[in-house]
């Protein structure tokens, strides 16, 4: 589960905001847009905040999760790549977060 699931759906809006513009003019961007605006958290950041995320850069901070079961509080940092040759494709890599501020 997400610790923060209000700053992680503006990322996410963000992301699908510019993605969705570079295809604008396909149908299935259309459906998926349609979909999406069925959904209120999306309709809110959608209609109501003009960012735009063309990767995973939310003030530097990593992404904070909360185990379902335990409750338990972890970070992950987040590398999104894009394949040059693919851009449709985009890749997501997680990993455990180390503070290397000591």
């Amino acid at each position: 589960m997400l610790a923060d699931p209000r700053r992680e759906a503006r990322w996410l809006v963000g992301a699908l905001r510019g993605t969705l513009a570079h295809y604008r003019d396909d149908p299935r961007v259309a459906s998926l847009y349609q979909q999406l605006s069925r959904n209120e958290i999306f309709n809110h950041h959608w209609h109501n905040d003009i960012h735009v995320a063309h990767g995973r850069c939310i003030d530097n901070q990593p992404l904070h999760m909360r185990d379902p079961t335990t409750g338990q509080r972890y970070t992950l940092d987040v590398q999104l790549t894009e394949i040059t040759d693919v851009p449709e494709i985009r890749g997501f890599l997680f990993w455990p977060h180390t503070d290397n501020t000591e």
